[in-house]
């Protein structure tokens, strides 16, 4: 559940949110740290947490890709759990640690951004834990049931609400064979022809708003006019303006070569063709080098670079 807070109160729970932090490193540093722990709830930790994993958060009808770790802080003691994640936009810790009064395991977390949040997990089952998560996330308060768990040895899911909506992340196990930037290239690929032929049908509908909607904020474009177009708003009334001269211009785009660099980049060229153009001076056929960045679970063109080719005897 969230609720919208004031800066005072924001400002009082990241202080109480420090201050148990404080608390969680001063517990995690005493010889006491993670007694009592029962031992199935250890080996539930090494057999379904413990590694590299890769995930997909589903979100308010958008994904994103995640990566993320979890560690003993300790291999020998066993007793604390320190868990990195990285995704778009910012990165996130949390220590993890048994409270042996309460019968709890509990994740202090925090993130790049300033965000602070507990997670209790109070049930434990076979391959399930369950719990409750509040604090602030996103400027927003956060308050929550959880859930924990692990359909097999290479699934691991998460499960809360957020604004009222399931957010829910399902992960595979990285082998250790892998790269830690491991990535599916093949479903990457796949999106990203997808948000190309929406940019090409887009513009042969002379959807001016929906065609800038496909680039960064902030993207750098020079087409073949030599112009340089600085952000998205650029970029609407360069369309706006040429679907104004050239009423009955269409464009396909062949040829379309990628090289995906990460997880979040892909660099795309191809083949452009124009037809319906009156302007006889303009070319009819070139190629194209672009940049795309996904962001916020979207795929943008963050730069993009087009230049007129002689068209093919």
């Amino acid at each position: 559940m969230w609720g919208q807070v004031t800066l005072l109160e924001i400002n009082l729970m990241k202080a109480l949110a420090i201050f148990q932090t404080a608390l969680v490193m001063a517990c995690l540093a005493s010889p006491a740290a993670g007694q009592g722990m029962p031992e199935n709830i250890r080996q539930q930790i090494d057999q379904h947490l413990i590694g590299r994993w890769s995930s997909q958060l589903d979100f308010d009808e958008k994904t994103t890709s995640e990566s993320f770790t979890y560690r003993w802080a300790n291999a020998k003691k066993k007793n604390s759990l320190l868990f990195s994640l990285t995704t778009e936009g910012y990165t996130q810790t949390q220590i993890g640690f048994w409270d042996a009064e309460k019968k709890h395991f509990v994740f202090q977390a925090q993130t790049s951004r300033g965000d602070h949040f507990v997670t209790v997990f109070d049930k434990f089952a076979e391959g399930k834990w369950s719990g409750h998560g509040s604090g602030i996330f996103d400027g927003k308060v956060w308050d929550s049931a959880a859930a924990l768990s692990w359909p097999d040895a290479n699934s691991l899911h998460y499960e809360d609400l957020t604004d009222g909506k399931p957010w829910v992340s399902k992960a595979t196990r990285v082998a250790k064979s892998q790269p830690a930037g491991n990535f599916d290239a093949k479903k990457i690929l796949a999106e990203v022809e997808a948000v190309l032929r929406q940019w090409e049908a887009a513009f042969n509908a002379h959807d001016a708003v929906a065609l800038s909607k496909l680039y960064d904020v902030k993207t750098d474009v020079i087409y073949d006019d030599d112009v340089h177009h600085r952000g998205r708003k650029a970029m609407q009334q360069h369309f706006a303006e040429l679907f104004g001269k050239q009423s009955k211009v269409q464009q396909t785009i062949t040829d379309v070569e990628r090289k995906v660099l990460s997880r979040r980049v892909v660099i795309g060229t191809g083949v452009w063709k124009i037809v319906g153009d009156s302007d006889p001076t303009h070319p009819t056929r070139g190629r194209y080098s672009c940049t795309w960045m996904k962001k916020k679970g979207k795929w943008l063109i963050v730069h993009d670079r087009s230049w007129g080719v002689p068209e093919k005897k």
